[in-house]
């Protein structure tokens, strides 16, 4: 009667493969790992102090480059001041000798020098502008406002502050110095 609850393979006289059964259990025990665990505690606490600094120092770097950039699109903005003032006075020139040629006593040789200094003044400031602009655009990316229209930014001129020695605030600066 047990030999009747097994399966059987009546064509090989062979029992069935699948009513086979194994259990194995397994255990170890690591006595000693060389300081495993206390060294990748320490890497992690390293690693998440480098990673703090890491943020830190990317940071700075953004803060440095923004400043940086914001003076270079001054020192731009100032260029363009410097190139339409320089323009003006290139065309009061040929203005004058324009009028002494007109008078007898200027040569066209003088009208055509200042003529040539007028369009190198108008050059001037269209490389002065385009460089402006190409300051703001940069500065915009930066602090991540590319949607911004840069023609209608506007900076704020310099405040340049008198740093003599006869000022009592600023007897520290010169002291630091």
């Amino acid at each position: 009667s047990d030999h009747a609850n097994k399966s059987y393979d009546k064509r090989s006289g062979i029992d069935d493969p699948e009513e086979y059964y194994s259990t194995e259990i397994s255990l170890s025990w690591n006595i000693f790992n060389g300081f495993i665990k206390k060294y990748n505690k320490d890497s992690a606490k390293t690693g998440k102090k480098r990673s703090r600094f890491q943020k830190e120092e990317v940071k700075r770097m953004l803060i440095s480059s923004i400043a940086s950039m914001y003076f270079s699109a001054q020192l731009a903005n100032e260029n363009v001041e410097i190139a339409k003032a320089d323009r003006k006075y290139s065309l009061n020139l040929l203005k004058e000798a324009e009028t002494r040629r007109q008078a007898g006593v200027g040569s066209l040789t003088d009208v055509i020098s200042f003529e040539l200094r007028v369009n190198t003044a108008k050059s001037s400031l269209l490389a002065a502008e385009n460089n402006y602009k190409s300051s703001i655009i940069a500065l915009l990316s930066l602090l991540g406002r590319e949607n911004l229209d840069p023609t209608t930014i506007k900076l704020m001129k310099l405040q340049i502050k008198d740093y003599n020695k006869n000022n009592p605030d600023n007897e520290k600066l010169y002291s630091d110095a």
